[in-house]
């Protein structure tokens, strides 16, 4: 019931004595709650309003109500705790309440601080959160929950909320949109990112705004518990990204309970605090497979996840011709694939033999390529490409890496990594050398691993042909197989039609585009 103004309390005074016997006799007849036109009464003063959830359906404006914004959802969850919390439309906000009959009032709401760019939302959030400082009474009809203010006016109107059908926690993308740190709840820093997938073997993983994380998790009914979370170990320099980082991977650790309702997750501690909110994330379009420059992020060894170590950098990049190649952290390595749908297999990686004198770097790198071997399917979401091994176990997980400056052919020293020959990828071998400067004059020189060469190239385009190479005749009888290894670059010279570079990357293809020759820009 709406509390009466002054003026309509004095005119009630005089009819108080004809009220009361009129309420004895409708007692003593076993009135029936109709209103004098006879219609039920379905009124409810002073329901208890704890543990409701309600949405928003009009607020007041210049004197008369206006509907909530079509599209947009503003909730009001009041608490057990009395604790009222729910979204503004745009922010999730929260503030205490306090119930007396029917007197409700709303202590200050604390929001998060996104913005967001539909026309009038933020307009209609201030309002709301404004008028809800001034509720002082409400009353519930037909499931219609009514705020009024000291003036006995409507301010805000609400509908009961009818939970949307939960997503499954496994398998979705979430994304944090709040946390609580303090007595404050945080939004995201604007431009970060920081993401959980939850996987039916008890892993959960993603990006906590910095670095990858991963972790364990138990759930029994809406209970749960996430364990220690590992991560990798890059540093951002982006302000508040590396301390809102630290809050996030703690948080996880005092979570008890979680709900989901529609698209939203939202984790508890043992207080019952909600600390942790996603949002369900679209998934970006999957960079495609080939064609992208992919970094390793982790690598599964044993029963634990291992970062790769700060300061290497483990790549690849698979071909339409079915090659995959890249840096394995040392060395360079290629290897043949095959792709049927998900399913993949590598086969044997080959690489360049230099010595690693960091015996970590060492190890990873063994490991790296031991694990490209179990490869037996692939997913892609978004930038990030995950290797499975017959288990389904992500051995290896990738980050889609920005493309390099390319370098331009003229001008820079290129180092032979590998060479094909009867569809066989062939490592130069150990202890030799072999290299090609294109010049601006229309010559290639430098070392085919024993003697000096020079020919004549001609380019249209990404086009290439190379004319019969002539070199220096000294004979060299070490390493073993360097002069049969030259004489194939030599002939291989011949064969190219076309060249790709991709940063430091130059490849030389033949007629077919099959790449014959693979080259590193020297440092």
């Amino acid at each position: 019931m709406r509390p009466m103004k002054k003026n309509t309390m004095r005119r009630t005074l005089p009819l108080l004595g004809v009220a009361v016997v009129l309420s004895a006799c409708l007692l003593a007849a076993g009135c029936t709650g109709q209103t004098p036109d006879g219609t039920d009464n379905e009124t409810v003063q002073g329901t208890d309003l704890n543990g409701t959830a309600w949405d928003l359906l009009s607020y007041t404006q210049n004197g008369s109500m206006k509907d909530a914004l079509a599209g947009t959802t503003v909730t009001l969850v009041l608490g057990e705790n009395n604790t009222a919390s729910g979204s503004a439309g745009c922010n999730a906000y929260s503030a205490s309440y306090t119930l007396d009959g029917t007197a409700i009032t709303f202590g200050p709401a604390v929001s998060t601080l996104m913005y967001c760019p539909i026309e009038g939302l933020m307009e209609q959030e201030s309002a709301y959160l404004r008028f809800l400082d001034t509720v002082k009474s409400y009353e519930v009809k037909d499931e219609t929950l009514t705020f009024f203010d000291e003036n006995g006016t409507a301010v805000l109107v609400f509908g009961k909320h009818v939970p949307p059908q939960p997503e499954p926690l496994v398998g979705t993308d979430w994304t944090l949109v709040s946390y609580h740190t303090g007595d404050a709840i945080v939004s995201v820093i604007a431009g970060t990112e920081v993401t959980a997938v939850f996987e039916e073997d008890g892993k959960v993983a993603g990006s906590a705004g910095c670095n990858r994380y991963f972790a364990s998790y138990e759930v029994n009914g809406t209970e749960m518990t996430i364990g220690p979370a590992g991560s990798t170990l890059m540093a951002c320099q982006k302000e508040g990204v590396m301390e809102q980082e630290s809050a996030y991977l703690g948080l996880l650790g005092t979570v008890k309970t979680f709900t989901i309702e529609g698209e939203t997750l939202t984790f508890f501690d043992e207080n019952g605090t909600r600390i942790l909110e996603f949002a369900k994330a679209v998934p970006p379009q999957p960079e495609p497979l080939v064609g992208t420059n992919w970094t390793l992020v982790s690598y599964h060894t044993g029963d634990a996840i291992v970062p790769v170590i700060a300061g290497t950098e483990i790549t690849a990049v698979f071909n339409e011709d079915g090659q995959v190649a890249g840096s394995a952290g040392c060395n360079r390595y290629f290897a043949s694939y095959e792709v049927n749908g998900t399913e993949m297999t590598i086969g044997p990686a080959g690489s360049t033999l230099m010595a690693c004198l960091n015996e970590d770097v060492a190890e990873q790198e063994s490991t790296f390529l031991g694990l490209l071997g179990t490869v037996k399917s692939f997913a892609i979401e978004g930038d990030r490409l995950s290797l499975m091994d017959e288990n389904g176990t992500a051995v290896l997980v990738f980050a889609k890496a920005e493309t390099p400056a390319s370098l331009p052919l003229v001008g820079t020293t290129w180092v032979l990594d590998a060479y094909h020959l009867d569809d066989i990828v062939m490592p130069v071998i150990e202890g030799t050398e072999i290299t090609a400067v294109f010049d601006e004059d229309g010559k290639v020189t430098g070392s085919a691993g024993c003697n000096r060469y020079f020919a004549s190239y001609n380019l249209t385009g990404s086009s290439m042909e190379i004319g019969p190479a002539g070199s220096t005749k000294m004979f060299c009888a070490e390493p073993e197989g360097i002069m049969e290894q030259e004489s194939t670059y030599l002939s291989l010279l011949g064969a190219v039609k076309s060249y790709t570079i991709e940063g430091d990357q130059l490849e030389l293809l033949d007629e077919r585009g099959w790449r014959v020759l693979a080259f590193t820009a020297k440092v």
